[in-house]
């Protein structure tokens, strides 16, 4: 019992910070209350971090700068509670995550034993979300997926099949076929909540984990998942009569230039909020609208988290956020440079600000494991 406690517990924690995103009270509370706790604890985890993170500290600065700077953009909000909201899973929930899983590994390198807790964790989570929605309604989109919506359950269930190829390629022959039977459950899982945005972060993340490992059966997978995307623009009236009743409809009559009403909230509206921000950003480049303040037909955040940054918080964020996930990109390497690149993209499809804890987790963790310098030099 002791060792399944050490085993499972951090993982638990890591798996519902990462899930609901948030730690702050900033729902129905006292505008005052939060002001006074969400400064208390921010200063806090601060000066926490600065001691316990074995960090350069130039390098944490310079991290530090940009964290002010969104705490300053509170000052521009129209709706400072909800831009609060945004620092919260943006970097607060980020911090704690970072810390868990220090703690839990004794390093920030890849670790097996973490991450196979972790996907053995979620694989207990989908089953028990298949079951809740056997019976509210398993085909219908709009009934959460247990504790979250479809975006973000399509966002683990990619993390948790990347993850089983991870461990798939570092288990032995005999042991293997497990993770490879919940690489196919968890992939199964993100095209169950037809998340297109989660679907492609899952597709890039398999194609560039497979540059990284000789197994030739995740090359084969990688293979098959670059054929099957290929095959989408060579025969699209095949998908949109395959898929015909789903939200990836949307995406095959958008292809065939025969877009319907009902695609107005899929594709349509995406690009009537690039336009628009991009249209904010002309008028204000450099410092952007302020934290929290986008708002088009009522939608509260363009579902493109890197235009995000560029239209609130202008032009020198947008190229520091750029800079940091290519500068961790350059050092990472295997499941974390995997994992990089499908949040990446996953952030360019859906979420707001408080979603880039998942592609800045593994940043971090690959910035810290590195033993790289900035020109790729050994250290």
């Amino acid at each position: 019992m002791h060792k399944i406690i050490l085993n499972y517990v951090p993982v638990m924690i890591f798996y519902f910070v990462l899930s609901f995103g948030t730690v702050l009270p900033v729902h129905n509370s006292s505008v005052n209350n939060i002001a006074a706790v969400a400064l208390c604890f921010i200063v806090s985890l601060y000066f926490f971090c600065i001691k316990t993170l074995p960090i350069n500290r130039k390098f944490f600065m310079t991290i530090s700068i940009i964290f002010f700077v969104l705490l300053l953009q509170l000052l521009r909000s129209n709706d400072w509670l909800y831009a609060l909201s945004k620092i919260d899973g943006y970097i607060i929930c980020l911090c704690i995550l970072i810390m868990i899983y220090r703690r839990t590994t004794h390093s920030y390198a890849e670790n097996t034993k973490f991450w196979s807790s972790y996907v053995d964790f979620s694989a207990i989570i989908l089953i028990a979300t298949v079951l809740f929605k056997i019976s509210f309604g398993f085909w219908e989109r709009d009934i959460r997926f247990l504790f979250n919506g479809s975006i973000i359950f399509g966002w683990l269930m990619a993390l948790s099949a990347i993850s089983s190829l991870f461990l798939y390629s570092r288990t032995p022959n005999r042991l293997s076929f497990k993770w490879l039977f919940f690489f196919i459950a968890f992939c199964l899982a993100v095209v169950w909540t037809e998340s297109k945005g989660a679907l492609l972060s899952l597709a890039a993340g398999i194609a560039v984990y497979s540059l990284s490992t000789n197994s030739k059966l995740i090359k084969s997978v990688a293979v098959l998942s670059f054929v099957l995307v290929l095959s989408i623009f060579v025969i699209p009236q095949f998908y949109l009569s395959l898929f015909d009743d789903t939200r990836y409809a949307a995406i095959f009559r958008f292809m065939l230039d025969q877009s319907v009403e009902s695609d107005w909230g899929s594709i349509g509206v995406r690009q009537e909020m690039f336009e628009y921000s991009i249209d904010l950003i002309e008028k204000h480049p450099l410092i952007g609208i302020g934290l929290g303040n986008f708002n088009y037909l009522n939608f509260f955040y363009p579902h493109n988290q890197h235009l995000e940054i560029f239209v609130e918080v202008g032009l020198f964020l947008f190229i520091s956020h750029c800079l940091f996930i290519l500068y961790g990109f350059y050092l990472s390497s295997g499941l974390y440079r995997a994992l990089i690149i499908a949040f990446a993209v996953g952030a360019s499809f859906s979420g707001d600000i408080a979603y880039l804890r998942f592609v800045y987790l593994f940043v971090f963790l690959a910035l810290l494991s590195s033993s790289k310098d900035a020109f790729g030099r050994v250290r």
